[in-house]
């Protein structure tokens, strides 16, 4: 394998090409890297506000070919097509977008660190609607009609049912959760902050 010395990458994703798109939060930026070669260039380039973090998760829908771009500094959520170009506010007034990633019925769901938790947004772009009970969350990941999110301040993986509002802490007493992504194999993979390490588990 072979690294890139990127000072502080944040969320990945891996294009149809082989390429990786990875979240530049110092810069506010989204690079694009190439694995084979190691060669960096911007994919896009935000504005930075002063003394506020940057980029952190990125998503992917892939039905449509756009990259989701939780866009922490404004309290949006943004696409842009995953060939690059513009990008396209899909909900604005969205408090601290950390993680994205596309749920049941097309629709994007969005991990927020404030105390709305978890969000709705139309994959068409529209009003964020948020779910009850969930709060302070990290990442999200999606697995059938499930959804699977990291709540680092309660040191918990968990799963929850959009159409019933069930939810079910998978996972507790973990350092702090914040990565979140499914496996090949159906499994979650989790990243430990506190301790440096990756977990797989049994999702539902």
């Amino acid at each position: 394998m072979a690294s890139y010395n990127e000072p502080s990458p944040e969320g990945v994703v891996v294009l149809p090409s082989g390429g990786v798109l990875f979240a530049d939060q110092a810069d506010d930026r989204i690079d694009q890297l190439d694995p084979a070669t190691l060669e960096v260039s911007t994919f896009l380039q935000l504005s930075p506000i002063a003394g506020v973090p940057g980029l952190d998760g990125l998503g992917e829908d892939a039905a449509n070919s756009l990259l989701i771009i939780p866009d922490t500094e404004r309290d949006q959520v943004l696409s842009v097509p995953l060939t690059g170009g513009s990008p396209t506010p899909l909900a604005t007034g969205v408090p601290h977008p950390i993680g994205a990633a596309v749920g049941p019925g097309g629709v994007i769901e969005v991990a927020s660190g404030g105390t709305s938790g978890l969000l709705a947004v139309p994959a068409s772009g529209g009003a964020a609607k948020p779910y009850q009970g969930l709060s302070q969350l990290s990442a999200v990941a999606v697995k059938g009609l499930l959804i699977y999110v990291t709540a680092p301040a309660k040191h918990e993986v968990i799963a929850f049912n959009p159409a019933t509002g069930h939810m079910l802490a998978l996972v507790t007493g973990i350092g702090k959760p914040q990565g979140l992504a499914i496996l090949t194999d159906g499994r979650l993979v989790v990243s430990d902050a506190a301790t440096g390490t990756l977990a797989a588990l049994t999702s539902c």
